[in-house]
């Protein structure tokens, strides 16, 4: 009964909520599999034991938590990334690409220094 009550729930949320909070479960994105919301609805179904379940839902909800975190690390990575490759103040650089290429001695790595650099 209790377990019946719980997918319900989960149902609901999939349903009604899920589609209009503008972001997907960040375990699915970072993993490339099931939503928390598909594994719990799995969980329940497949244990015996509704405590065991909650308990690993809790668990596969810490994981998707730290799902998060990893993304928002990578996101950041990738707009530092983008800021500093091939800096707006250099005027003879036509950036097409996002990596800085050495001409005639210009400082090679995160981003340029010099008017010589090229973007490729």
């Amino acid at each position: 009964m209790l377990r019946k009550l719980l997918i319900g729930v989960v149902k609901c949320y999939q349903r009604f909520i899920s589609p209009h909070k503008g972001f997907r479960c960040a375990y699915a994105v970072y993993h490339q599999t099931d939503s928390c919301s598909v594994a719990a609805i799995n969980i329940l179904q497949q244990n015996q034991n509704i405590s065991e379940s909650i308990q690993d839902i809790r668990s596969r909800l810490e994981s998707c938590r730290q799902a998060n975190v990893a993304l928002q690390i990578l996101k950041e990575k990738e707009k530092q990334r983008k800021s500093n490759s091939c800096s707006n103040s250099l005027q003879s650089v036509d950036c097409i690409g996002n990596a800085c290429s050495c001409v005639d001695g210009c400082n090679v790595g995160d981003a340029c220094s010099f008017e010589a650099c090229s973007c490729s």
